[in-house]
């Protein structure tokens, strides 16, 4: 996540007068040493003043009261500053349609792997990445995925 942060800094510098908002969970020990999810919002906002500067303010709360499916992750880069609140469900439920395996797959795909690469890559057969793929392209809704692509990378998931 810190990649994505350094991008979204970038993005709203070289744009002017913009702000965005990441917001995402993450799991890692609590004060009682026990393991909670955690929500990090990142809002970033641009001041020409006294120079050209991005901040940053980083909000964490402890959503361990919101019980997470296992491989289930809150991901969220907007505009939209009215995201930039206290979370209920419906907002923690916001993320990527896809599994931890496809998006891996999506990504060999945007980096030129074609199956049998990724197959070999994934010690999977070229039959299961092909399954793969049809279902990653039902799941987007998309004719070709190229498109998904260039739309994950505009949200930065990949």
């Amino acid at each position: 996540m810190r990649a994505q942060t350094f991008q979204v800094e970038k993005e709203v510098l070289e744009t002017d007068k913009v702000s965005a908002l990441v917001s995402f969970t993450l799991r890692m020990k609590n004060v009682a040493d026990v393991y909670s999810n955690f929500l990090c919002q990142a809002y970033f906002f641009y001041s020409p003043i006294p120079h050209k500067v991005v901040y940053l303010m980083q909000v964490v709360s402890d959503v361990g009261w919101f019980k997470m499916k296992k491989n289930d992750f809150h991901y969220l880069k907007t505009k939209d500053l009215t995201q930039f609140k206290y979370p209920d469900e419906e907002f923690l439920k916001i993320g990527p349609l896809f599994t931890k395996r496809e998006l891996e797959i999506i990504k060999l795909i945007e980096s030129g792997s074609n199956s049998k690469q990724i197959a070999e890559k994934l010690f999977l057969s070229v039959y299961t990445v092909d399954t793969h793929r049809s279902n990653i392209l039902k799941k987007s809704g998309k004719a070709h995925i190229s498109d998904l692509i260039y739309d994950l990378k505009e949200q930065g998931l990949i």
